[in-house]
C-alpha cells in the first residue's frame, strides 16, 4: 500500500502540494494580506473624509464671515436711521 503511494510521506506531499489541506496551514496569510488591504483602504477613507471636512470647515468659515458681516450691516443700518431721527428732532426744536 506504501508502494503504490510512494511511500506514505510522497502521499502527503502530493496532497499538500495541490492546495488541498489544513485550512489552518494557509489562513493566517490569507488574513494578514486581507488586514493589511483593509488597513489601507481604511487609511485612504480617512484621509478623504479629512480632506471633506476641510472643505466643509472652510466653507463654514466663510459663512460666518457673510453672518457677521450681514449683523454689522444690520446694526450699522439701525443705528444710521437712529442717527438720523435724533437729527431731524433737533432740526425740529430750533
Amino acid at each position: 500500500m506504501t508502494e503504490k503511494n510512494g511511500g506514505c510521506w510522497g502521499s502527503r506531499l502530493k496532497w499538500m502540494s495541490r492546495g488541498e489541506g489544513s485550512k489552518y496551514l494557509y489562513e493566517p496569510f490569507e488574513a494578514a494580506a486581507k488586514l493589511e488591504t483593509h488597513k489601507q483602504v481604511t487609511d485612504e477613507r480617512w484621509i478623504g473624509l479629512e480632506r471633506r471636512l476641510d472643505t466643509i470647515e472652510k466653507a463654514l468659515e466663510r459663512l460666518e464671515k457673510r453672518l457677521w458681516l450681514a449683523v454689522y450691516g444690520v446694526v450699522a443700518f439701525v443705528l444710521t436711521r437712529g442717527v438720523m431721527s435724533l437729527l431731524e428732532l433737533t432740526q425740529d426744536a430750533v
